[in-house]
């Protein structure tokens, strides 16, 4: 048995027009997967399911942006600092966490300076003012990559449904 496929057309524009929409559709996917996910944490992970409400502040300082280069399309989740203003930054969204080891506090008051860099089990951005206490470790408290990972299986459908609907 065999078969014979002729092509009357441009297959080099074709081919273009099904790239660029597969493209869009991959970047407008990338924009819902990512918004989904930083739902999904706020609602679920930092509504009870990890971490406990109390002010709302971690839940209120997650943000969810999308980049792309001509080679990649990229999204990103972030918690405990943002770009729109200083009032949503939340020096404890890394050591909530990853966890960490919080130093003894001898004095009245403590002041920790923070960095610019999101390291697991450091204190990050701006001062952290913190009374008198003992060292203690600070439990992890996975709310950002076991999110991902819970979520893995239909972030990957919607990207195949986006793919299979550009390229028909």
């Amino acid at each position: 048995m065999s078969a014979e496929i002729e092509w009357s057309g441009d297959f080099d524009r074709f081919l273009d027009d099904k790239a660029d929409a597969i493209e869009t559709a991959l970047r407008a996917q990338m924009g819902e997967a990512t918004t989904n996910l930083l739902s999904y944490i706020k609602d679920q992970k930092l509504s009870g399911q990890v971490l406990n409400q109390r002010t709302g502040n971690l839940k209120n300082s997650g943000h969810a942006t999308t980049s792309s280069t001509p080679t990649e399309i990229s999204g990103e989740i972030t918690f405990g600092s943002g770009p729109t203003t200083k009032d949503n930054v939340v020096p404890y969204a890394a050591i909530q966490n990853y966890g960490g080891t919080i130093p003894a506090v001898e004095d009245k008051l403590m002041v920790f300076e923070g960095s610019s860099e999101v390291v697991p089990g450091v204190w990050s951005k701006d001062l952290v003012f913190t009374r008198r206490h003992r060292a203690f470790q600070l439990p992890a408290r996975n709310y950002l990559e076991t999110s991902f990972e819970e979520r893995e299986p239909s972030i990957i459908a919607g990207f195949q449904a986006a793919v299979d609907e550009a390229a028909k």
